[in-house]
């Protein structure tokens, strides 16, 4: 399993030619929910800045803040004359189609989505495919048989992540339980980690030991439950559940988890999205003890959003339409690394990459809703 995305060749975003940037080159990013997200939105701005600081290109960044001002940027940046805007997520691509159709002279990328117009074009992700990945963990992992999943904004593109989770889930452990809820119907279900944390509460009281969050900034409530609870304790079972394994008896636990957990218990977690948020498990600041991390379901997203300036930047010919990134050309992933080795085994990664292979070869058709 390739564990570094940065330097892989996605389809033909990537060619080997490294250009200075065209003098005053100017690049405008638009983001969804803020770049504090630790997630997807934080991926993109990462790769606008790696850009601007190896290329020296001229970088205007917006965090989101609502339908009307994702439009008010959109239409400040193509008045402006910038010569490419790049917004991410799939709430504004109806104003990007719109708007690139006022200016045509502009190009105009939608992380995500699919906007229309010859000076457009879609980056989308399977995400159904990293996801098939991570509930095949889960469900390996968890010690009840039940699990849950825990989205943002109610939009197909989550639902294709819940959509591969589950059947990643179901392809391992057909009786296992997958709980499945969203955070709300608006943009503001990005930014609500206190929602999230409900959601992650009700689903421990219900026995899931293992929380999928694909929900932007919102998933850092996810994060910060798992890493405060740290475990699922006996008592706490619904009636008639019983632990089935105790597969991380033998992980080093901190005083914390040792004093919090003693007894009959079993580690909780959490799985990251879009990016690795691994590290972000670790609550005692040490690697080597158990990480709420158990893996994170990546995207390309800052590769990607780099590569899309600097090819630019080289005057590589334009690509209007559609560009779908996959398994097969490592544009969606598992995070493996030292935060998670010891909850993932060389077992447990020798049948994923048999898994991603067959997703790749067709012997696997994962949903994508």
């Amino acid at each position: 399993m390739n564990k570094n995305l940065r330097g892989f060749l996605i389809i033909s975003l990537m060619l080997p030619t490294m250009a200075l940037a065209t003098p005053n080159m100017r690049v405008g990013l638009v983001l969804e929910a803020g770049r504090g997200d630790h997630s997807f939105n934080q991926s993109g701005y990462e790769g606008a800045t790696r850009a601007q600081h190896e290329l020296g290109i001229d970088l205007k960044v917006q965090d989101g803040s609502g339908p009307a001002n994702y439009a008010r940027v959109l239409q400040e940046y193509a008045a402006q004359g910038l010569d490419l805007i790049i917004a991410m997520g799939t709430s504004g691509t109806s104003t990007v189609t719109a708007t690139a159709q006022q200016f045509p002279n502009q190009k105009f990328v939608v992380i995500d989505d699919l906007p229309r117009g010859a000076n457009t074009t879609g980056i989308r992700f399977r995400n159904e495919e990293g996801a098939f990945l991570a509930g095949y963990v889960a469900a390996r992992s968890s010690s009840t048989g039940t699990v849950g999943f825990i989205g943002g904004q109610d939009v197909p593109v989550i639902h294709e992540f819940e959509a591969g989770f589950r059947a990643g889930v179901k392809f391992i452990c057909p009786n296992c339980q997958v709980l499945s809820r969203f955070i709300g119907k608006n943009r503001d279900a990005w930014n609500n980690p206190e929602a999230a944390m409900k959601l992650a509460a009700s689903m421990k009281a219900q026995g899931a030991d293992v929380l999928f969050a694909v929900a932007g900034a919102s998933g850092q409530g996810v994060i910060r439950y798992v890493n405060e609870t740290e475990c699922l304790k006996g008592s706490e079972l619904p009636a008639g559940m019983t632990f089935k394994s105790h597969l991380f008896e033998g992980v080093q636990k901190s005083r914390q988890y040792l004093g919090q957990c003693a007894g009959n218990s079993r580690p909780l977690f959490f799985i990251g999205s879009n990016r690795n948020q691994n590290y972000l498990g670790d609550d005692d600041g040490n690697p080597a003890t158990l990480n709420h991390g158990l893996t994170s379901a990546v995207n390309g997203i800052e590769e990607v959003v780099y590569t899309i300036i600097r090819d630019m930047a080289a005057r590589k010919p334009w690509r209007s339409g559609e560009r779908v990134l996959g398994l097969e050309n490592n544009g969606v992933s598992y995070a493996l690394d030292r935060y998670n080795a010891a909850l993932i085994s060389e077992d447990m990664q020798k049948q994923l990459e048999n898994v991603r292979k067959l997703i790749i070869n067709g012997g696997i058709k994962v949903p994508k809703s």
